[in-house]
């Protein structure tokens, strides 16, 4: 996600690199020589229009039986630290959408199937005005309830305005179907320099568009049917094969997300270090790694099993397409995938760790060529 956001910044100088090149390219000096230029062009602030093509994770999300599909939503609520009226508020909310064409998305049910389109224009912007802190909760509450995935639109910013104290909050809600963890931060992104416009006077300008949605989509179904992603058929079906056995689980009424249970525990300076620094050092083990392998390991004492399933996220901004620059592209992107860990007989931890790292070393596509095949 770092190298996606150093891509994104040096392309906003007019650099074109991509996060394969920076982890081939280790230092300023090799990256010098690969690096190219190209000026913005018409194209960068084009707006996109035409009916997207369901991606993977977008599959995954419309077979999953929903109580309320539009009610799927990621949130964040920020206090102000200086005064915004909602007229500003209202023009970054309309650049933002123009700009990012997937926060155009509606999503429209035909013969029980879904499919995607962008619309022309939404108002996303809204102001709310509460007596005290203690009312929040519940214009938070009513605006995610507003979402509607065929109606949209599927982003709003919310002025919150408690006049008795002068204070102000905003609150962005958009529905999962248009956002991910690196959309995110370039929405906020996008949102600081649009306020630091607004306050210098400035003409309303965001960097140039990265490659659509729309063209991801597009072409994610044309790779599907490549020589590289069918290779890997073989490898998927030999995960599914693997023997497992059911995880144990207390005996509960209900199987309701509100009935989760979540402990937290938290690493130490040290280990933390150890984690990220002394371990990669001596067993050249990333970080996933070395979480997956303790992870298995308490899960297969648990169970009594060794074959140890799991499922797996990536943020699936894989380059596995010539030329496709998504750093500053908004949308979900995520890879989502089953992983079976066998664990060794040894209860060495050097020979689990070994043995696990070679199975996450061995998954093709960073796992995202399953979702390709599966949907």
């Amino acid at each position: 996600i770092l190298s996606i956001q150093i891509v994104s910044r040096a392309r906003q100088s007019g650099l074109q690199l991509s996060p394969k090149a920076l982890f081939q390219k280790q230092t300023i000096a090799e990256l010098a020589e690969i690096v190219t230029t190209q000026a913005a062009t018409t194209d960068d602030y084009k707006t996109v229009s035409g009916d997207i093509v369901l991606t993977p994770i977008m599959n995954r999300f419309f077979e999953i039986e929903h109580d309320n599909i539009s009610h799927w939503n990621q949130s964040l609520l920020f206090n102000a630290k200086e005064t915004i009226t909602f007229n500003q508020l209202d023009r970054i909310a309309n650049q933002l959408i123009q700009h990012h064409d997937v926060l155009r998305l509606r999503f429209i049910k035909v013969s029980n199937e879904w499919s995607g389109t962008h619309n022309g224009t939404y108002t996303a912007a809204f102001e709310e005005e509460v007596e005290s802190e203690n009312q929040i909760k519940s214009v938070i509450e009513q605006h995610q309830e507003a979402i509607d995935i065929q109606q949209g639109p599927l982003l709003r910013l919310v002025l919150i305005n408690a006049p008795k104290t002068d204070r102000q909050w905003v609150l962005m809600i958009a529905h999962h179907l248009v956002v991910d963890g690196v959309s995110w931060r370039v929405i906020l992104e996008d949102f600081e320099q649009l306020l630091s416009q607004i306050n210098t006077e400035q003409t309303l300008c965001l960097p140039g568009k990265t490659n659509s949605f729309l063209q991801w989509s597009h072409s994610l179904a044309t790779l599907t049917s490549s020589d590289a992603i069918r290779g890997d058929i073989d490898y998927w079906q030999e995960q599914a094969s693997k023997p497992r056995k059911a995880f144990p689980l207390n005996d509960v009424e209900s199987n309701c997300e509100g009935d989760v249970v979540t402990t937290s525990i938290g690493f130490s300076v040290d280990q933390t270090q150890t984690i990220l620094q002394e371990l990669p050092r001596s067993l050249h083990l990333r970080a996933h790694e070395t979480l997956i392998t303790a992870l298995s390991m308490a899960l297969s004492c648990y169970s009594k099993h060794d074959n140890i399933a799991i499922e797996t996220e990536g943020h699936g901004r894989e380059d596995l397409i010539d030329g496709f620059d998504h750093s500053r592209t908004v949308g979900w992107f995520t890879s989502v995938y089953p992983l079976i860990i066998s664990l060794p007989e040894s209860r060495d931890i050097t020979e689990q760790i070994r043995a696990v790292k070679q199975q996450l070393t061995d998954i093709p596509q960073n796992g995202f060529s399953y979702g390709l095949l599966r949907y």
